[in-house]
């Protein structure tokens, strides 16, 4: 086992006008490079093409998870604007039901990183409407609990009333009324992430339906995507690297297809880094899945063996992040960034709204 990987190794030059900044036009219009693992060759597909790959009997999995508007704006004593990014981390000890603890990103004028008298000034008497929110204690670096200052029923109504849709930073710009459609999947139930599950917002209505006539069965679980969607890995040695618990699920009707279907050598295709997680954390030694409702911190990077999904679609995602490295330890680490650099020259999006990856 090694006692070290560099982060450096899942590093690559992402040119600024690659990165999606607003979704397609027509969802479901993105475009599928495709990663022959066995063959090690590259070719280039529509997204909806993905359908193709797929026989009778075989399971796609999705994530059923709903995006929820997770950034609120407040305002400080002094008139700043500060915003309040929750998180949905449980926080172990809720003594007031009537004063709602949360955990939450904080961002101003000023940087949030150290805790200082600056900082508190920035920070303090924070209002929204009638409601307060104070800090409590600093928990990491950017990681902040907070107290609210109503019961947990408010504070979600408030949220659904005055939040904003929680699309990347990295875009840098506000969010706008089409991201409530479109920064979510045609088929989320469950509420609660305050990330989306990237790799499946194309997929559309009409693609499910070719899915359905191609008789592939279609299966879903949960997990409620958290902060270690976007948070940056800060050790150069990523087994130092601290993953947060995210809840998941999945139900013993789903558990029971999927082994089924590996029974039969059929092909399952996880659509997404969320999912293959869900599906790593619930099976065991040998990816028989069971029913599981719990939480998972797993952490997956090469060498890995996948037990469960034998295809994979994902986004292209940033430098140094731990969906990248879980994707290349499914589809290896040198051939993935060598396909990210045929995407490159062939104008491939990156990113959230970007294009996708089919790893065979």
């Amino acid at each position: 086992m090694n006692s070290s990987i560099k982060l450096s190794d899942f590093d690559y030059d992402l040119p600024k006008n690659l990165i999606a900044i607003y979704p397609p036009a027509l969802r479901g219009t993105t475009r599928l490079l495709v990663l022959d693992r066995k063959n090690q060759k590259i070719f280039h597909k529509n997204y909806s093409d993905f359908v193709d790959f797929l026989s009778e009997g075989d399971v796609v999995v999705l994530n059923k998870t709903k995006v929820i508007y997770a950034r609120i704006f407040a305002e400080n004593e002094f008139g700043g604007k500060v915003e309040i990014f929750y998180q949905n981390m449980k926080v172990s000890e809720n003594p007031d039901p009537n004063r709602f603890r949360f955990f939450a990103l904080l961002g101003g004028k000023v940087s949030y990183k150290n805790f200082s008298s600056n900082v508190e000034k920035t920070f303090s008497n924070l209002r929204v409407q009638n409601f307060e929110f104070k800090i409590l204690k600093q928990v990491e670096s950017s990681l902040f609990e907070l107290e609210f200052s109503g019961s947990k029923d408010e504070f979600f109504d408030l949220m659904k009333k005055e939040g904003h849709v929680p699309i990347p930073k990295y875009l840098k710009r506000e969010d706008l009324e089409i991201d409530k459609e479109r920064y979510q999947t045609v088929f989320a139930k469950i509420s609660g992430s305050v990330a989306a599950p990237t790799a499946s917002i194309n997929i559309t209505d009409e693609i499910l339906e070719k899915l359905k006539k191609k008789k592939v069965k279609i299966v879903y679980v949960n997990l409620v995507v958290g902060w270690d969607t976007f948070k940056p890995i800060e050790e150069e040695n990523i087994l130092d690297h601290n993953m947060h618990s995210e809840e998941i699920e999945i139900t013993k009707e789903t558990a029971e297809i999927i082994n089924n279907a590996k029974k039969e050598n059929r092909k399952i295709l996880g659509v997404g880094t969320t999912v293959m997680r869900v599906l790593e954390s619930s099976s065991d030694e040998n990816g028989i899945l069971k029913e599981f409702f719990g939480t998972t911190k797993i952490f997956i990077f090469p060498p890995y063996k996948f037990k469960v999904a034998n295809m994979m679609i994902t986004n292209f995602h940033a430098p140094r992040t731990t969906v990248l490295i879980m994707a290349s330890a499914f589809a290896g680490r040198e051939f993935l960034l060598s396909a990210y650099e045929v995407a490159k020259k062939e104008n491939y999006k990156f990113l959230s709204y970007g294009d996708s990856c089919l790893i065979l």
